[in-house]
């Protein structure tokens, strides 16, 4: 219920921000897509720490450029010891590209051609995976 709930409102927060600013050029666009995905990463970072599951929170968002947006998470039930790595990399990565496709809350982020990296630390902090799903 709370990703619903988190992807909810982003998606109303970028709808809200892409429709307010009239898109004239590509250098318009790409000025207008930045400023709204730093604005998305700070009203997102305003509520984190987000649990998103039992074992999984949201830590923060940050924005790499105009056209990604970099979520970053802990799994704070487990340590990169007790987990394969590549499989753990392998299972998020083919499960958040799916929903990256297929998603109707995620179609703002194809429409704009904007990427979604996804940065996955343990417990101590220490690396888990980190992808990026989109163009």
């Amino acid at each position: 219920m709370k990703n619903k709930t988190i992807a909810v409102f982003i998606t109303s927060l970028l709808c809200s921000c892409f429709n307010s600013t009239p898109k004239t050029s590509n250098a318009t666009t790409s000025t207008a897509v930045n400023k709204n995905l730093f604005e998305v990463a700070k009203e997102i970072n305003k509520k984190c720490p987000i649990a998103t599951d039992e074992n999984t929170r949201m830590d923060s968002a940050s924005v790499y450029n105009e056209f990604m947006i970099t979520y970053h998470y802990t799994v704070h039930t487990v340590s990169n010891k007790e987990v394969d790595l590549k499989k753990f990399k392998a299972s998020m990565e083919t499960s958040m590209a799916e929903k990256y496709k297929t998603d109707p809350q995620l179609a703002i982020y194809r429409d704009n051609n904007i990427a979604i990296a996804y940065d996955y630390k343990d417990k101590a902090g220490d690396f888990l995976c980190y992808f990026i799903c989109g163009n």
